[in-house]
């Protein structure tokens, strides 16, 4: 999946359609960094869900840290897409409607509690430190 499917899922949560207005300009512009620290900050979450469901490692490129452009392949599991898409149309209506914006951050932080209860405990010896 491509970045810009997910910028797309995102203008939907928003509720814009036309793509094209001064408005959406701006979106396109902010999108890629918004993306790329949804990327950063989910990035671990990923590592472990892959590991949890044997799944292929991830690739990142190394400049994907500051900005993932639109053009460039969805770096972590598709399980993230709505969750990212959720987090970039929150961050995207931050200043415009506040109370929009909480209700799609609210969203991304459930569907990453979701993803978060889906990967299963590593059981582990509990060690006695007191001896």
């Amino acid at each position: 999946m491509l970045c810009s499917q997910i910028y797309k899922k995102a203008l939907r949560l928003i509720g814009e359609i036309e793509p094209d207005d001064a408005r959406t300009e701006d979106y396109l512009e902010r999108a890629p960094y918004i993306l790329a620290n949804a990327v950063s900050e989910l990035r671990m979450l990923d590592v472990h869900y892959r590991r949890a469901f044997k799944l292929d490692e991830q690739v990142l490129a190394p400049d994907t840290e500051l900005c993932l452009p639109l053009s460039e392949r969805f770096p972590l599991c598709a399980r993230f897409v709505y969750a990212v898409s959720a987090y970039l149309a929150s961050i995207l209506l931050i200043d415009e409607d506040s109370t929009l914006s909480d209700k799609l951050y609210d969203k991304f932080c459930v569907a990453v509690t979701a993803i978060t209860e889906e990967i299963p405990a590593e059981r582990q010896k509990i060690l006695d430190m007191y001896r």
